[in-house]
């Protein structure tokens, strides 16, 4: 289900907040349950279905990795899962970090945490301004190679579960 169409919006990744809330509205509105209590069984139901891919949508468009994941999936660019290759520099530069959480697992220290944590942010941000550009271009309609921002997706699911990990530390 493309809920960019569902909610007759084009497919952006940096789509207009306000326009998602009024569009979500507006379906909620059209779907609520007080116009279907006179109707048949299967319009009933039929409003329900739609009611719940409502609130999937709003939830998946107003999150912006659920809208990134959505969206690659959409363009048909994601590997399938387990099939990804992230860039060996990349997970070279990983393996210190797991080394770090490591060690911090076997002797935590909350200056350390503190350090790789913001680290990982850094990281984060730096991933994103790199291919901030690809995804305005491709938010203002022009063709683009998509492959850089799958390789983001993939680099920020990789990091998000480093942060995971490293906030189960000392809890």
């Amino acid at each position: 289900m493309d809920y960019f169409a569902f909610f007759g919006l084009p497919r952006q990744f940096f789509p207009d907040q306000d326009k998602i809330r009024r569009a979500f509205l507006i379906k909620s509105r059209q779907l609520h349950p007080d116009y279907f209590s006179f109707s048949m069984a299967g319009e009933k139901q039929k409003a329900e279905e739609l009611a719940g891919i409502n609130n999937q949508a709003y939830q998946t468009l107003l999150d912006e990795d659920l809208r990134l994941a959505h969206l690659l999936g959409l363009e048909e660019v994601l590997p399938e899962e387990g099939k990804a290759q992230l860039p060996q520099e990349f997970l070279m530069e990983m393996m210190e970090v797991n080394e770090a959480l490591m060690e911090l697992e076997m002797a935590p220290d909350e200056e350390k945490k503190s350090t790789l944590q913001r680290e990982l942010d850094e990281l984060g941000e730096g991933l994103k301004s790199a291919v901030l550009p690809v995804m305005e271009k491709w938010d203002s309609g022009e063709q683009v190679d998509l492959q850089p921002v799958v390789d983001y997706y993939m680099k920020k699911r990789y990091v998000r579960r480093l942060k995971t990990n490293l906030e189960k530390i000392g809890s």
